[in-house]
Formats: structure tokens, sequence, C-alpha cells
């Protein structure tokens, strides 16, 4: 492990010579291992900067430099800093920054560093951050860019072309585990963090660990400490593990010591055997994520005392995935090894970076390839569904050693303890991008902890790649026009969840009989059986580990996104978290966007929630025409165009919307998609229309316009049906296709003067005890076929009770708005009613008409129900 050594006289090399004049040109064309002072006006490399064997403390960077060209390779630990420092004074932007191709820069995080506990050097994984900073008025990037997973890398710039380049984070880095001499502590590799502990031994039934003939596989329960503060710890304070098939297994076998014994057959011939007195059995089953670019294998590694047949054992877990960046196969890897069985270490070690934490010291859990691993040999043998237990051992009761861990494996190299909301910006692995001018066209980016992106004018962003699983975004575009595409993926490869293990130790003895045959001393020409008993000891290991909540799909969030543009449109399925503001007059989803409280998992696996759950006003306060063809999805409530002064000019939605309740205020509303609320659904508009539209509530739904049109229209409301429509209601006749279904009744408050609803099905459910009210505002024409223009007219109406008990029917109540009216139906269909008298009531000042009807029973007086032929 390298350490940070910086001399005294490196510091001092690096100050600035007072006095010198400024160069007006730096240029190198070979190699330099060894940070030099560069003082120069134009700084061009076409060599290689190799600072990896000599890392500074501050990023390097240059003095009085206006103009950086970088055609070579540039190397550094803990980075490069690219802006205008003068000797005195602040620094600003440097003039021109130019990354050529194949111009590569990279800033190494630092390596771990040596701290002193109680007089004893520890060396730590933890990682010192590497800083890639560009500040510029002109900043071209043609090559790649490239940080640690611990560091930042920041472009800031008022022109910021990235076209065709490669802007990235490195995956964390392994670094490996520490446990220092003559210490009880240990440093963990980046991002592990303790979950639960335990080492002792126990008593158990050894044949319940293998069960259903190797279906499933399941270790005892077994006493362990949780990590303090951890919010899903047990009160038990006992753990267990569950394998189902399928799952992953090595097994390795060994015959230690054997006997010779004499067999008679039968015939009196006498054979010599060999037969086992001591046998090894070490088992190891792995539980693997469900995905098919996960990889694994088992070690088995001989311990170190020579005289212990059991083998160390080396666990390994990996996932596959691409670089975006460089577009080449990447392998992110975690192995556990553990010599419970094959050395004598026992309790535990403390965690340096967690004192309150502690690790088993038969495990090492760590993302660097242990030399367990690569120079252990596979398993010998194959599985048996009575490889831990025969029924000829002595017990299936014995007491055995066992140790049992579980850490939680992050992405992100280090996080703060209980994030809040907005902390993500601080999160290290992050790329920042500050722009006044930026062209992103099919540029590479690849991110941890964050990439944000703030820019005036987005010149392109055509056919960008971003793969990180935090983003932030705040652009514009100053000709009128923004297209959001390619800006945000669903999900990304990352390996991240909490890893489970135990595994335990003991022994049991086989009583092995072998046929014998020994002379009747009745007959000496005969024998009879006399079988032999062979006692073997059987030592026994086995470990159980379960990989199956690492993730290799993890979902992106969006956690800020601010446009500002007249038009945007939104081709990206997005996940916002935090805050959401569009200026735009125009607004157009064609992908997505869902509104989430769920922010993110932290260190301990306890998920972090903040509440971005309503479109409200200020969301959008500029916005006129919303036009929805993807899907939108509000966990509160959506409120578009009510809640402000002025109400939307135009809503159009064509995709799927999803709410919990809300409110369309609009003077053009247009539904043709799937509309579902969990509470009320309400729409204001002066002209609306309704067309090929799904719309579902859980509470009321409310129409209230001017004009209104319903076509091939599905409604469905848990609640009251509200109709309330002045100049014109009406759909496209016969035809039309469409069906309201209501569960609390409908009221039409106010008579349209025009239109009808003769291609429309309404059908009423009264629920099981309930009454539901049924108010209607049509004149009263009487039996004429008048009264079926312009009147709102029924095409159908049917009455459909709930289930029935005896003595509570259901109610269906109907009623006028004024003193007279009339509800005219094309088709009454009363079908579905077993008592007329009961469970039908209509008031004086209603009359319903109908042209036909569907009767189970015989109508009687004292309804007023009329036909009209």
């Amino acid at each position: 492990m390298k350490r940070l050594l910086i001399s005294g006289l490196l510091s001092l090399l690096l100050l600035p010579q007072l006095g010198r004049a400024t160069d007006a040109t730096y240029v190198n064309n070979g190699t330099i291992t060894f940070p030099p002072q560069i003082d120069a006006t134009n700084v061009i490399n076409f060599g290689t900067f190799n600072f990896g064997g000599n890392p500074t403390v501050e990023p390097f960077d240059t003095s009085n430099t206006r103009n950086f060209t970088n055609s070579g390779f540039m190397i550094g630990s803990v980075g490069f800093r690219f802006d205008n420092a003068p000797n005195t004074g602040s620094r600003i932007l440097s003039a021109n920054f130019h990354n050529r191709l194949p111009g590569s820069i990279t800033a190494d995080d630092g390596f771990g560093a040596l701290v002193q506990l109680n007089g004893v050097p520890i060396e730590t994984a933890l990682l010192t951050p590497s800083y890639l900073w560009v500040a510029a008025t002109n900043i071209i990037n043609q090559g790649t860019l490239t940080a640690g997973g611990a560091g930042i890398l920041r472009l800031a710039g008022t022109n910021v072309n990235l076209s065709r380049s490669g802007v990235q984070i490195q995956p964390i880095q392994a670094r490996g585990s520490f446990q220092p001499v003559f210490t009880n502590y240990f440093t963990p590799d980046v991002a592990i963090y303790d979950y639960y502990w335990g080492q002792t031994n126990q008593t158990m039934d050894s044949s319940a660990i293998i069960q259903g003939g190797g279906a499933v596989v399941s270790s005892p329960w077994s006493a362990v400490q949780f990590a303090a503060r951890f919010p899903f710890a047990s009160v038990s304070g006992f753990a267990k593990l569950t394998l189902a098939s399928p799952y992953g297994g090595s097994f390795y076998t060994n015959t230690l010591a054997t006997t010779n014994i004499s067999i008679t057959n039968i015939t009196g011939g006498v054979t010599i055997t060999n037969v086992p007195l001591t046998n090894i059995v070490q088992a190891v089953f792995v539980g693997l994520p469900e995905a098919d670019n996960v990889d694994w294998g088992v070690r088995f590694y001989p311990s170190s005392s020579f005289g212990n047949p059991f083998r160390t054992v080396a666990v390994k877990v990996a996932m596959f995935s691409t670089n975006v960046v460089s577009a080449t196969p990447e392998l992110t890897s975690l192995y556990l090894v553990d010599t419970l069985a094959s050395e004598t270490n026992r309790s535990f070690y403390t965690n340096f970076t967690s004192v309150y934490n502690l690790r088993p010291q038969n495990y090492l859990l760590e993302r660097r390839a242990p030399l367990e691993y690569f120079a252990g040999s596979s398993g010998n043998a194959d599985f048996a569904p009575d490889l831990l237990y025969k029924k000829d051992f002595a017990s299936a009761v014995v007491t055995n050693d066992y140790g049992a861990y579980a850490a939680f494996v992050d992405n992100i190299a280090s996080r703060p303890p209980n994030i809040p909301a907005g902390t993500v910006t601080n999160l290290p692995g992050r790329v920042e991008v500050f722009a006044d001018t930026l062209d992103m066209t099919r540029t590479r980016f690849r991110a941890d902890g964050l990439l944000n992106v703030n820019a005036r004018h987005l010149i392109l962003s055509t056919n960008p790649v971003v793969d990180c699983e935090n983003l932030s975004y705040n652009i514009g575009s100053t000709n009128g026009n923004l297209t959001i595409q390619g800006l945000a993926e669903e999900s990304v490869a990352r390996f991240m969840g909490t890893n489970y293990v135990w595994s335990g130790l003991w022994t049991n003895q086989q009583n092995m009989l072998i046929e014998n045959y020994a002379p009747d001393p009745d007959d000496t020409n005969s024998f009879i059986p006399s079988p032999i008993t062979n006692v073997v000891e059987v030592r026994i290991y086995s470990m159980i580990m379960y990989a199956g909540d690492l993730l290799t799909q993890v979902p992106v969030v969006v956690n800020s996104l601010v446009t500002h543009s007249t038009n945007v449109v939104v081709n990206d399925k997005m996940t916002v978290v935090q805050s959401f503001l569009t200026d735009a007059q125009n607004f157009t989803i064609n992908g997505g966007i869902t509104f989430s409280n769920t922010f993110f998992t932290d260190t301990r696996g306890a998920t972090v929630t903040i509440s971005l759950d309503s479109w409200i006003g200020t969301n959008a306060p500029n916005l006129k025409f919303f036009t929805n063809n993807g899907t939108l999805k509000i966990p509160n409530e959506a409120h578009f165009g009510d809640d402000r002064p002025l109400p939307y000019t135009a809503f159009v939605d064509h995709g799927t919307i999803t709410a919990y309740g809300q409110t369309i205020n609009s003077d053009y509303c247009e539904l043709g998609g799937n509309n579902t609320t969990v509470a009320n659904y309400t729409v204001i508009a002066r002209s609306g229309k309704v067309e090929g539209a799904t719309l579902s509530s859980g509470g009321d739904l409310q129409f209230s316009a001017n004009v209104l049109k319903f076509s091939q229209a599905a409604i469905q409301t848990d609640g009251r049906l509200y109709l309330s429509v002045t100049n014109s209601l009406f759909d496209s006749g016969g035809a039309s296709g469409n069906t309201l279904a209501c569960n609390d009744g409908f009221s039409l408050l106010v008579k349209p003067q025009t239109g009808d609803l003769l291609g429309t099905a309404v059908n009423t459910l009264a629920p099981t005890f309930a009454e539901v009210d049924h108010l209607w505002a049509g004149a009263d024409r009487g039996p004429s076929k008048a009264g079926f223009l312009n009147n709102t007219a029924l095409g159908t109406l049917t009455l459909t009770p709930g289930s029935y008990e005896a003595q509570f029917p259901p109610l269906f109540l109907f009623a006028g708005t004024g003193n007279s009216n009339g509800l005219y139906v094309d088709m009454l269909d009363l079908s579905q009613l077993l008592d007329y008298q009961s469970e039908l009531a209509i008031q004086p000042n209603l009359v319903i008409y109908y042209a036909a009807a569907k009767l189970s029973f015989t109508p009687s007086g004292g309804q007023s129900a009329r036909s009209v032929s």
C-alpha cells in the first residue's frame, strides 16, 4: 500500500519564486514524474505528466496561465486545478482550456493514510479526495476527464463544449481491509459498513441445515449484535440465514486417516480393505442476486498451520457492466474470506472508523482480491442431500463454533451519517458543470455521487449518455426551445446492498457397518453374518453466504429539475425527488416525470425521504400550454391551473396521469389518456373534450364547463359524478361508446342549453345498505320525443345494486333540481333490481321518461317513470 509522503523540500518547490518573470509558453514533450513549478501564460502538454509516485497535498496548478492545451496524458494524485492563479491576488478564469484528442487528464484519489493508535501506526483504506477543477472562459474537451471515486470533477466556464467527449468519476478502487499487527483494530475497505456480528458456540440441529433434499439451506438462529443505531435491529438479538434453490454451492472433502480391516465373504474368502477413520467435509452455499450479469466463485486455500486439514474459504461475488465513457467491460467484485475452520483466530476486531462496530476475526470482507482466492482451488466433491448429516451419524444435535456477520456495501465512497435532504450535493464522486453556454452532444458522463449540470443555454443535448444514479439539472435555452433527451436513464448498473454470512464448525461420528462373515461353529462348511462396526470421526464446516440483497441496478433520481425556456419538451423518463420548477409557457411530456418522496438508502440501509409530492402553481408559474403524451405520477395533489390567478390556456392529456387528487383549470381541456386519482378529480374548463380517455376517481368526479363533449370515454368514480355544463353537453351520437359509472349517484346541476348524451351509458351503483342520490336538471317536456332533443337525454341508464341484505336493501333516490324536471332515457335498465318498491324512489319534482326498459318486475303505481312511445 503506497502512503502519502510529502517532503518539506517538495512543499518549498511548489511555492512561487518571488521576482521571477512569467514565461510566455511552457511546452512538455517528454515525461514528467515530479510536480514542476510552472509560471507561464500558455501551458502546452504533448507528453506525459505522471505524479502518481509523487502525490501532492493540494491539486497541482500553475501560475498566471491564460491558455491550457493538453494533447497527452496527465495523471496526478490528488489532482489538477486549471485556472489563472496570479502570484498575488485572487484566482480568476483562464481564457482557454482545451483537452484535445486523445488527451486524457486523470485525478486519482489519495492513498490510504497512516494514523497513530496508542503509538501503533494503522494503515487505513480511507481515501483522500481527488480534484479536477477547470475554470476558463472557453472550455473544450475532446478527450477524457477523470476524477476518483472520492473526488470532485468541476467544470466552470462561459462557453463549455463537451461534444463527443468523456467526463467521468472512476468506480471505487479496491484498497483492501487492514488488520494492524499487535492491535484488535481493523479498517474496512472503502464504503463497507458493519451491520451485525456474532461469534461463539451453540447447540444446534445439524440435520436441519440442508432441507427438502437441498431445496432449502438454512442456518440455525444465532446470537448477534447489531450496529449502533441500525434502524432494523432485531430486538431478539438473533439472526438466521435461509437460501432457497437455486443457489450456488462448492464442496470439499478429504479423508485424513484410514485403517486396514480384514473382511470375510460368504464363501470364506478374506479381503483386506482400507476404511476411513477421520473425514473432512466443507460445504459452501452462496445465495446470489437475481441478475444475469453476476459472477461468483468459491476457492479453498490451505491453512497456515501444517497440521490443520481444514481449508480457508474464499468467496467472490461480482457484477459485470460496461463503462459508458470508455465502452470497455467493467467488473465490480466483493470477496469474503473465512478462516473459522482453518485458523485459530476467534473473538472480534474493532472497526477503527466506528469504534462501536465489530467484525469476527475469522472474516475478511473486501473489494480487493485476496491471495486465498486466486491461489486456492475449487471444490472436489459433488453436492448430496446428506452432505452434512447422515442417518447413521451419532446424533443430529451437536455443539458448534460459529461466526455470523453482515455488512452494507455502498457504491459511493463515503456518506455523512443520516443525510438530510439536499446533502446529495455534497456526496463524493460527483461531476459538476457550470456554464453560460453548454454543448453536450454525444457527451459520455459517468458519476457516482451526483451529476450536476447548470447551464443558461444548452445548445444541443442530442444523444448524450448519462450514467449516474443522482442527477441535478438547472438548464435553459435562450432560443426558446429546450428538449430534454438522453439526460436520465431509469436505472444504472451499480453494485450495492447488504451481504450476510454464517459459518459453523462441528464434529460428529458415523457408525459404518461393514458386511462380514465368520465360520459357523455348528457347520464348518458355512459362514454366518458377523458385521464389523467402524466408527468414523467426521469434522464438518459449513458456510451460508447470502448476497441476494446486493443490487445490480439502482434507480436513477433527479434531485432537482429546473428548466428555463419558453418551450420545454421532456422525452426522458425521470423521477424527481427534491425540487421541480419550469418557467416555460409550453411544457410537453413525451417521456415521463414521477414526483417521489423516496430519496435514497443511507449506509445503514435506512430510507431517507423528502417531500416533493405535489404539482402546484409555483412549480410552473408561467405555464399556459400543458401537453402530456407520456406519464406523469404525482404522489399527492396535482393542481393544473387552479391554485394561481390565471388558469392554463390549454391542457391536453393523451398519456397517463396518476395523482392522489387532481384539479384541472384550463380554458381548453382535452382528455384522451388514462387519468387516475385516489381522491377527487375535478375539471374546470370553458371548452372541454373527453375523447378516448379512461378516467378513474376514488372520490368525487366533477366536470364544470361551458362546452363539454364525450366520445369513447370510460369514466369510473367511487364517489359522486357531477356535471355542471352551461352551454353544451353532448356526445357523438349512438356510436359514441361512452360509459359513465358512479358509486354515489350523479348530479346534473344545471341544464345545458344544447346537447344530449344518447351515445352514453350511465351505470349508477348503490353499495350494500346505502342510499345513493341523483339530481337532474333536465326539462320536463312530458312523454314526448321533444324531451330527447337538447335536453341532456341519456342513451342508457342502469341501476346496479350491490350485494343484497334482505332486511337492508340499497336505495336509488332521484330528484329534480327545480320544481319540475325530467330525465329522458333511451334505455332504462332496471333488470338488476329485485324489489322495485323498496329500491327505487323518485321525488315528485322529477319524472323519468324512457323509450324502452329492461325489467325484472312488473311496475306498479306510485313512481314517476313513464314510457315514451
